[in-house]
């Protein structure tokens, strides 16, 4: 298990998780907060399709940042080097994205 601490302009809390696959896809693991609300994943889901992006991981649960939002924890693949372009839209529609990395060099973007 490894842990980092993500901050946002509200809240403060320790992540655990484990690394449970090599990276051998040029992947990225993020936190993307969305406000509830009919098809706030769908939208971001959409974006992702677009880029061609492969979604090896995704769970949900309630948002520890925003009342009445949800958090989604998406390990992502960029085999079609479109991640990054998808990751910038997907800021523009929901209420944060935290970028994690294995090196604890963690982003909220």
């Amino acid at each position: 298990n490894k842990t980092c601490v993500m901050e946002d302009r509200h809240t403060s809390f320790e992540a655990k998780y484990l690394e449970s696959f090599p990276d051998t896809e040029g992947s990225m693991s993020m936190i993307i907060t969305t406000k509830e609300g009919v098809g706030s994943l769908a939208s971001v889901l959409k974006i992702f399709k677009r880029h061609g992006v492969n979604l090896i991981h995704i769970e949900s649960r309630p948002s520890r940042h925003i009342k009445n939002g949800y958090d989604f924890i998406v390990n992502a693949d960029d085999l079609t080097g479109g991640l990054a372009i998808a990751v910038n839209e997907v800021k523009n529609v929901v209420h944060s994205v935290y970028l994690l990395s294995r090196s604890g060099a963690n982003k909220n973007t």
